[in-house]
């Protein structure tokens, strides 16, 4: 009888919580939008700061292939860096959000793999974008403005 009714007491529990996964799904959408946008701002600033150094790379007959390779190749860095970051900072407190959440696993394989996929197209588009920008800039223009 006692575990008839624990049974009971556990599906109530697990139907009342079932909409709440729809209620923080916004919360959730705006806080990778939030944090896909640093990404790319984190990015652009960092090509910001270097614009002199590659305006100099593209006077010294350095293609503009090549500085778009290094902002990738540095950029896949950086990014690769903060995906391990994450996923530690994920791990390491995924018992305590798991504690404080009912039903919610924190080791989901999938839903890693996507949000890391989700994090590295960002950063490579952001990547890309700015480096095609900075390749196409005039080295005099760059070496005349400061």
């Amino acid at each position: 009888m006692a575990q008839r009714e624990t049974e009971r007491i556990q599906d109530q529990f697990a139907r009342a919580f079932e909409g709440a996964a729809w209620h923080g799904r916004p919360v959730l959408d705006l806080l990778s939008h939030i944090s896909a946008a640093g990404i790319g701002g984190v990015i652009a600033f960092t090509v910001s700061q270097r614009t002199k150094e590659l305006g100099i790379r593209l006077a010294l007959r350095s293609s503009r292939k090549a500085v778009v390779a290094l902002l990738l190749r540095q950029g896949f860095a950086v990014t690769a860096g903060g995906l391990v970051l994450g996923v530690v900072g994920a791990l390491a407190l995924g018992g305590y959000v798991e504690s404080l959440l009912y039903g919610v696993e924190t080791t989901d394989l999938a839903t890693f793999v996507a949000v890391m996929s989700a994090f590295a197209a960002v950063a490579f588009v952001a990547v890309l974008v700015l480096a095609r920008r900075v390749a196409k800039i005039d080295p005099r223009e760059v070496l005349t403005s400061e």
